[in-house]
């Protein structure tokens, strides 16, 4: 067959991305969609990265920007040490995203393009591959919908079924590093659910391809591969750990650890009309923009090209285990999408199942062993021609099928990817929005989530009560539900941090809410809150609308609480009293409920006790206390087992305080305190990170050598005596 050159192969895909995603890297433009959580999260929690490193604090390991304070560190979406994301330590995030997701794309065709070659595919298969990958749909519209967390995991979801592939042929201790790199980074790119697929996938690959020894005998070529099948999984954990580890630790915390199967569901299970997408995407567009429909989740298109490939394949390969273990897989990502028994049995019984939503997102791999079984086919295509004689009419159909999936590529993502002036979309921060601001610590409480977006609160350097993050704490939200609705109802799995007012003011005081943001003025308004601006044409993002302008209004609580102060009772929580059924009769401004001391209840004189804030920042809080008595201080920082007080300079006992806060009692006199977030076991897990880079390094490095002398020694051999 004649070769076409890498070269020529390669500029087309190239210039097929240029074409496609070019617009992406136009300056001073932003990628925008009305239904980006880009907009919504991700240019927030960029942007808290960015200004801690900009201010010589590094990478952040807490952030107070939402839900009044969550870890940086633990939550896998902020990604602050994520390679494919290092523009964000050194740009600007506005300007670092269009870089960023074009990168993506890049490699999701060379993930393909491994995928290729894993599956033993000639040049002109691998390549379109690579440009299938490069357009396919499902990653398009990822980008669409501004998943800056999810793209990159599903561009490299190729490459490690790449790497099962490869281990599953030659099972060595190359095929364990390549399968144990591309685990990592696909576990640590910021969101489990698509990788938690794969490695259930992987997973029946690998029985299936362990079949083969058992029923030959083969016991050596077993325990070679359990062998490397384990170093892999040693060194894919290792790699992995250092967002593993503190994600272990606040797992517990979090509230999806309480999910429901119509949490699960989400709406977004598979139809009959969900075949139709197949064809074409238009067949669930026209849904677009109504409320609970987002066709990036529900479409399986990856292309008309690929999919008659596909077919081709199987029909043809039908006996090949390669195309039967492909082609089982697909249906099976498709049956995993439907509501059926066999998805309720999954997310019953399958462990980690449940802790994600919209089985529609399988999906994903649908296109990921499409395009594998496409490539397939038109290797067997191109064999077919060949065999007939006809060597120049291969080169020609590779070119014309590449420019055919790239074009209609670049048609697609030109109408769907659409940027706007960052002025418009991502507006520098206003003074006049929050004037006087007093202490400029004091949390935001916005009323409504289309009165303002959450995430531009983080420009404004100004910590949130409300937010949008997957990753979310379940006591932060039962002290919202009492703050806001006087009760604590069931918490369950929660996302948006949607309020519409303040029921409680003395937990919204004890919070230290010092603004209150309203799209309409407050009637009967109460003596403690003054308005203190009204914006009357101001630019919003509102999820499923995109930007609009509307009138807004901010109020100063003039009653708030500063990040500590003296509690003058203390009582004391138990398993037969909760905290958060106390705080249902206890004024949270004077009392405190200290959770783990013990003693029914203790009141405090405190008339000249003094707390002064010397210096609060995210992770943060000095102070200086001086007190008659020994007493109880609150603080006003959301729990966390990586709290760490000194009173000092020698550790002291923190409690859980309030349901959501943190206390400690403090002897009297006069004491300098320091209360420090250092998220626990990320040291330990960035070592072992280290450790398994290191020694994955130093197997490349006597691979390399090895290989050297191996060439050096067999040229000696023909050397003339001297």
């Amino acid at each position: 067959m004649p070769r076409l050159g890498h070269g020529l192969l390669a500029a087309l895909v190239i210039a097929t991305a240029l074409g496609a995603y070019g617009q992406l890297l136009t300056p001073g433009r932003v990628l925008y969609s009305q239904h980006s959580d880009l907009m919504a999260q991700h240019l927030a929690t960029k942007t808290i990265l960015h200004e801690s490193i900009r201010s010589g604090h590094g990478i952040p390991e807490w952030r107070d920007d939402q839900f009044a304070g969550n870890t940086a560190a633990g939550n896998p979406q902020a990604m602050g040490l994520y390679p494919f994301h290092s523009l964000f330590l050194v740009l600007d995030p506005v300007h670092a995203v269009g870089l960023t997701f074009f990168l993506n794309v890049l490699a999701s065709a060379a993930s393909f393009f491994l995928l290729g070659c894993a599956l033993g595919l000639g040049r002109e298969a691998r390549w379109f591959m690579a440009a299938a990958g490069l357009v396919w749909f499902k990653l398009m519209a990822a980008i669409y919908a501004g998943w800056l967390s999810n793209t990159m995991v599903i561009a490299l979801l190729p490459a490690f079924f790449a790497a099962v592939v490869h281990m599953s042929r030659s099972p060595s201790i190359g095929a364990a590093v390549a399968l144990a790199i591309s685990a990592a980074l696909c576990a640590t790119g910021g969101h489990f659910q698509y990788f938690y697929y794969a490695v259930l996938f992987a997973a029946g690959f690998f029985v299936w391809n362990l079949i083969r020894p058992l029923r030959s005998g083969d016991r050596a070529g077993l325990a070679s591969m359990v062998r490397f099948l384990a170093v892999a999984l040693v060194l894919g954990l290792g790699l992995s750990a250092y967002v593993l580890l503190p994600l272990a630790l606040d797992a517990p915390l979090l509230s999806r650890t309480t999910p429901s199967y119509e949490f699960f569901l989400a709406d977004h299970a598979f139809t009959p009309r969900s075949l139709l997408s197949f064809l074409t995407p238009a067949a669930l567009r026209n849904a677009v923009g109504a409320r609970g429909v987002e066709f990036w989740e529900d479409v399986g298109y990856f292309g008309v090209v690929p999919l008659l490939l596909a077919a081709f394949a199987i029909i043809r390969g039908r006996r090949n285990p390669q195309v039967v273990a492909f082609a089982l897989a697909l249906a099976m990502t498709i049956l995993l999408t439907v509501d059926s028994p066999l998805l309720r049995f999954c997310f019953d019984y399958v462990p980690g199942y449940a802790l994600f939503r919209s089985p529609n997102r399988m999906l994903f791999l649908t296109s990921v062993f499409g395009i594998g079984l496409a490539g397939i086919g038109l290797q067997a295509l191109l064999e077919i021609v060949e065999s007939h004689g006809l060597q120049k009419t291969v080169s020609a159909i590779a070119i014309a099928l590449i420019i055919i999936v790239g074009g209609e590529g670049v048609y697609r993502a030109r109408n769907l990817l659409t940027t706007a002036p960052i002025d418009e979309v991502w507006p520098a921060p206003s003074a006049n929005e929050f004037p006087a601001p007093g202490n400029a610590r004091e949390r935001v409480l916005i009323a409504g989530r289309s009165t303002m977006n959450y995430g531009r609160l983080a420009a404004l350097g100004l910590p949130s009560v409300n937010g949008y993050d997957p990753y979310n704490y379940t006591h932060i939200w039962r002290y919202l539900d009492l703050m806001t609705r006087g009760h604590v109802s069931d918490v369950g799995v929660r996302v948006w941090g949607d309020t519409r007012g303040i029921v409680r003011w003395d937990l919204a005081d004890a919070l230290g809410v010092g603004w209150i943001v309203t799209p309409e003025p407050i009637g009967d308004l109460p003596p403690w809150l003054e308005l203190v601006s009204e914006i009357p044409d101001a630019p919003n993002f509102v999820f499923y609308k995109g930007m609009e302008r509307a009138r807004r209004y901010v109020y100063r609580n003039t009653n708030a609480r500063p990040r500590a102060f003296w509690a003058r009772r203390a009582i004391s929580a138990d398993p037969e009293h909760p905290a958060h059924h106390l705080a249902e009769q206890a004024d949270l401004r004077s009392t405190a409920i200290v959770e783990g001391w013990g003693f029914s209840a203790v009141n405090f004189q405190g008339a000249d006790d003094v707390v002064t804030v010397v210096e609060s920042r995210t992770g943060v809080l000095a102070l200086e206390t001086i007190s008659a008595q020994k007493s109880f201080l609150v603080m006003s920082e959301i729990w966390h087992p990586g709290w760490r007080l000194t009173v000092d300079g020698a550790p002291a006992e923190l409690f859980r305080t309030d349901i959501a806060l943190m206390g400690a009692w403090i002897d009297p006199g006069h004491h300098r305190m320091e209360l420090r977030f250092h998220q626990p076991l990320r040291q330990a897990g960035i070592g072992l990170s280290l450790i398994s880079a290191a020694a994955i390094f130093c197997n490349f490095l006597w691979r390399f050598r090895r290989h050297r002398w191996t060439e050096c020694s067999h040229d000696r051999r023909y050397l003339p005596n001297t």
